[in-house]
């Protein structure tokens, strides 16, 4: 049973902004929507004045502003779709004066912090700061050397600097380690 809409499908336009995924413009058609612009950076406040009048539906991300004049202009919208985490980048206040809802997705980045703090954690077990401490100070560490005559001992060793015995290597000095793995 397909449930109608008090305004015909193909009548709604729809604008599409910061490059959304494709299949937000695919879902669209495949529910009947006929008339999608799509556009692959965000609008200027000028940009949305000149165009938002013809739009019912908006979708955009975290860099397109949506201000109380753009808002007053766009009589036909319907609704807006932030496809980012907060509507800060929307005036909520005109928009819930002149009745025009407002989603998002809240846990569109989910995936991406959880991979954040299984990278951060990987990064701390492996003591990569203090290494990267080492290295910016001019000091080239071995923590877990797999050579037949030094085993993995978990101490770190020093390799010998390019001026022989005379200290860490300048700022300024690069090494290349060549590695058989």
């Amino acid at each position: 049973m397909t449930k109608e809409v008090s305004f015909p499908k193909e009548k709604i336009k729809i604008l599409l902004l910061e490059g959304l995924h494709q299949s937000a413009f695919n879902e669209f058609h495949k529910k009947g929507y006929a008339t999608i612009d799509s556009y692959k950076e965000a609008m200027t406040e000028q940009e949305l004045l000149d165009c938002i009048e013809n739009y019912h539906i908006i979708g955009i991300r975290s860099k397109t502003n949506l201000t109380a004049a753009v808002l007053e202009k766009a009589k036909k919208l319907m609704t807006i779709g932030c496809f980012c985490i907060g509507t800060n980048q929307v005036d909520m206040a005109k928009a819930t004066e002149l009745g025009i809802p407002v989603f998002n997705s809240p846990y569109s980045n989910t995936r991406s912090v959880a991979e954040l703090i299984i990278g951060n954690s990987i990064m701390l077990l492996r003591g990569i700061p203090q290494k990267n401490k080492y290295m910016h100070e001019g000091n080239w560490q071995t923590w877990f050397v797999h050579t037949p005559e030094r085993q993995c001992s978990g101490a770190p060793q020093t390799l010998p600097s390019a001026q022989g015995s005379h200290g860490p290597l300048p700022q300024s000095t690069s090494i290349s380690v060549a590695s058989d793995r």
